[in-house]
């Protein structure tokens, strides 16, 4: 394909790029075997091909990326085709006896003032990565502006980044306990994700969870997560239950159940053990797919909590209309309870309410013994914070032997 862009940027014509990633094959790697994830690449590849007109040249970039250049489209025509494209993977396809939805997120770049292919292709490279964003189908076109704003730091770390979830080199999960607040007993855990970036070390969440996000790569990031979490916490033996984010990026994708089924039965995690926290903000309209989604996972006997409740827009109709285990009451408010007697009594007014629908409560972020008293007094039954223990690496809180995370990493 470089070749092909080089040709064609020596000749004065215009045209364009479609850079497409493919949604969900990891799902198939991981349940099928890459064999059939393999079947599936080629059935795309045909299809893909199939639905470009003479003049395009259509090539594989990479594991599920794929390239489309387009001689003698313009803009709009770009805009035009990629819409078609995405509805050409509308229809599922079949592999193995099995049917798989699978779509494509597509970045559009045109030729403007291009002297190399190269740049060509990493800025349609990351037009797809803003689109993923936005989800599963979207079509995204090559903004220069926001373009710019990223440095070569942004861009080495991102590839970084891409390896380790590859490959699972330097992730790791750390634990913080989860109390029953009338004697502290540790009744589970939330699981968040850290990165020891082999030049620069431990990096804090906040330096590499909005790049993710920025880039799409929260949703292979989450999967990776769960499948590391559940294996890890299914080999420390321990009691109660583990919660584990989940981006708005992996929702309504069709693929948060079988990854969710496949993380359960490679680690022998028992449905009950396992939470899946959404932050409330990311249910605010909640989608068809998005409701059926969490109806399964319910019945699968996973619970779901609604995290940093109380900041969203939608809170008691998320009450009403989903089947939410557990709420978390957010930072924000337990931080003022002492001082601010509104931000008190919105807390006491969650829990009783919670209470009257046998929702649980998880107040998050507890520092200090007067915040613990309060809620006491409120009738909180679970809390969270500092003042019960920090996020802590997989050694001290599992018991593992080093090296033992190793051996779970896929």
């Amino acid at each position: 394909m470089t070749n092909v862009i080089t040709d064609l940027l020596k000749e004065p014509m215009t045209f364009g790029l479609l850079y497409c990633d493919v949604d969900r094959l990891d799902a198939v790697n991981s349940s099928l075997g890459r064999s059939a994830g393999d079947r599936l690449l080629q059935d795309v590849a045909a299809r893909l091909t199939g639905a470009v007109p003479w003049g395009c040249h259509v090539a594989r970039c990479s594991g599920d990326e794929f390239a489309v250049v387009c001689e003698g489209a313009t803009d709009g025509l770009l805009m035009s085709l990629a819409a078609q494209v995405v509805e050409a993977f509308e229809a599922p396809f079949h592999v193995d006896g099995y049917e798989h939805n699978v779509g494509l997120t597509i970045g559009v770049v045109s030729r403007d003032s291009y002297t190399h292919a190269d740049q060509f292709l990493r800025d349609g490279h990351h037009a797809m990565s803003g689109a993923k964003v936005a989800g599963r189908g979207a079509v995204a076109r090559f903004n220069p502006t926001r373009h710019y704003e990223w440095t070569i730091d942004d861009l080495e770390l991102e590839d970084d980044l891409r390896s380790a979830i590859r490959t699972g080199e330097g992730l790791f999960p750390e634990f913080q306990p989860i109390v029953r607040l009338s004697d502290r007993k540790v009744v589970g855990h939330e699981a968040l994700v850290r990165w020891h970036h082999p030049i620069r070390g431990l990096l804090s969440p906040g330096e590499f969870i909005g790049l993710a996000e920025r880039t799409g790569l929260i949703n292979s990031l989450g999967w990776w997560m769960l499948d590391a979490v559940c294996a890890t916490f299914a080999a420390s033996k321990s009691e109660g239950w583990v919660a584990v984010n989940v981006a708005g990026a992996q929702l309504g994708r069709g693929e948060l159940v079988p990854s969710v089924v496949r993380a359960l039965d490679e680690s022998g995690l028992k449905p009950s053990q396992l939470h899946l926290e959404i932050t409330e903000s990311q249910l605010v309209d909640p989608t068809p797919e998005i409701m059926a989604e969490l109806a399964a996972i319910h019945v699968m006997g996973v619970a779901v909590a609604l995290d940093d409740f109380g900041t969203g827009y939608s809170s008691v109709a998320l009450l009403r209309d989903l089947n939410i285990h557990t709420i978390k009451i957010d930072l924000s408010f337990i931080s003022q309870i002492e001082t601010k007697p509104r931000s008190a009594a919105i807390v006491r007014g969650l829990i009783a309410f919670c209470d009257q629908l046998g929702i649980d409560v998880v107040a998050e972020g507890i520092e200090t013994t007067t915040q613990e008293a309060l809620l006491l007094e409120y009738r909180c039954p679970h809390g969270q914070g500092f003042l019960y223990g920090r996020p802590q690496a997989i050694q001290p809180i599992l018991d593992l032997v080093p090296g033992k995370f190793a051996e779970l990493q896929r």
